[in-house]
């Protein structure tokens, strides 16, 4: 968790040997196992910068640009195991950050 100069705080990468990489390392979120998301919609601090890469509980992935996925989508895969944030290819772009200003869970019912 990291607060901004415009005092908001947001959730971020971090790399552990490095200082200098926060934010440029792409995030895992790892539900407990036993308890998967039953939906997920994550908002980035920039706008259209990243994607996840969703594990569900029956082991089939898909790629999220949209940042969320319904909870119908994840219940007919038995829940989300995981979600790996990262930036969007941008063919040479700056990078933005990996970074989270909110994040809403919900429960598999």
């Amino acid at each position: 968790m990291v607060t901004g100069a415009d005092q908001k705080k947001f959730l971020t990468s971090a790399n552990p040997d490095d200082a200098t990489k926060c934010n440029n390392v792409p995030l895992l979120l790892d539900f407990l196992q036993g308890a998967p998301a039953g939906g997920l919609t994550l908002v980035p601090v920039t706008k259209n910068s990243l994607e996840m890469e969703v594990v569900y509980a029956d082991l089939s992935r898909t790629t999220e640009p949209s940042l969320a996925v319904p909870e119908d989508k994840a219940k007919a895969r038995g829940g989300i195991d995981s979600v790996l944030v990262k930036p969007r290819a941008q063919d040479g772009a700056a990078t933005a950050p990996v970074a989270l200003t909110e994040m809403v869970i919900t429960p598999l019912r």
